[in-house]
């Protein structure tokens, strides 16, 4: 065995159009490599006509690969009104419980209190049925629009609601 490293390579004379392919493509992204991540579209069509590429050719592969290049990364979803309504102030499934609770407690002291109102028990906090009627289908929807939005947010993400 010899370590002479002066021992040349010998190269094939020519290639087929798809070792030519490789061939080219490898040499393109090691040149890349040793000059940075990104190259000048005018100096890589000169170096493609350098090389004895057809500008149209160079044109028509250019104009293939920039679609790839300028479409965005998929946007993730944007909560719907009534989630960023139902989370204001929520920012973790902690406090988003905590909500949904304290709008089930409300609607289930309204609900007691509607009691107590329609068997005519004495009772000075209670005085109008219309605010009863009001407070209990707002712990209702609240309640509801907080269980929609914790389902949301878990399926989705919760990083989307900040």
């Amino acid at each position: 065995m010899s370590n002479d490293l002066s021992v040349q390579r010998v190269h094939p004379t020519d290639l087929s159009a798809a070792d030519a392919d490789r061939l080219l493509v490898r040499a393109a992204s090691l040149d890349a490599a040793r000059q940075g991540e990104r190259m000048e579209i005018g100096a890589l069509r000169q170096a493609a006509l350098d090389a004895g590429i057809d500008a149209g050719a160079f044109e028509s592969a250019l104009t293939e690969l920039q679609p790839t290049q300028e479409s965005p990364t998929p946007s993730k979803p944007r909560p719907p009104w009534f989630i960023r309504l139902s989370f204001v102030g929520v920012h973790s499934r902690r406090v988003a419980n905590a909500y949904y609770l304290f709008f089930n407690a409300a609607l289930v002291s309204t609900l007691l209190a509607t009691v107590i109102l329609a068997f005519g028990w004495p009772s000075k906090l209670i005085e109008s049925r219309g605010l009863l009627v009001f407070l209990a289908v707002w712990a209702l929807y609240c309640s509801w629009g907080t269980s929609k939005a914790i389902r949301w947010a878990d399926r989705h993400g919760w990083d989307l609601l900040d």
